[in-house]
């Protein structure tokens, strides 16, 4: 059974469960008791279905029907937004690191564009250096060839 704890009220503080302590008022959360509060040994524990010395008493009226079905609907449609937020974020957090991961790639690329820019112009610059010797051993060749 799911099961919440309440705060105190005047139920709970009058009532003492065979132990001699004062009961615990909690709300279960079941599909036949949605919602529904009672008042139980303090023992209790839902996981292993002990119950301390098995004291049990409802708080709340059983609920009607429709009152289950409602209910029902509701923690089942909150359930299912809960769910969708949590896929929404998921969504969102890998958009995320998608858009960082291109930022960075985009920021790789500019970096080598840059680079490549630098080493073109070091390129440009031998070139033109390349064309004045051949122009200069040209000169040379010629001004050779007439004298000789």
């Amino acid at each position: 059974m799911s099961l919440s704890n309440g705060s105190s009220s005047s139920t709970n503080e009058r009532l003492k469960c065979h132990c001699g302590i004062r009961a615990a008022i909690k709300t279960a959360w079941t599909v036949n008791n949605p919602g529904r509060r009672f008042v139980s040994c303090k023992f209790y524990n839902p996981k292993t279905s002990m119950r301390g010395c098995r004291f049990f008493k409802w708080v709340d009226e059983d609920n009607t029907e429709w009152q289950r079905k409602l209910v029902n609907e509701m923690l089942n449609e909150n359930m299912r937004l809960k769910n969708e937020v949590n896929r929404q974020q998921q969504l969102l957090d890998e958009g995320v690191i998608v858009k960082k991961s291109a930022n960075f790639g985009e920021e790789k690329l500019q970096s080598k564009c840059e680079d490549l820019i630098i080493e073109l112009k070091l390129l440009k610059r031998k070139v033109r250096d390349m064309k004045i010797i051949l122009v200069l051993i040209l000169v040379v060749v010629v001004f050779y060839g007439k004298l000789g």
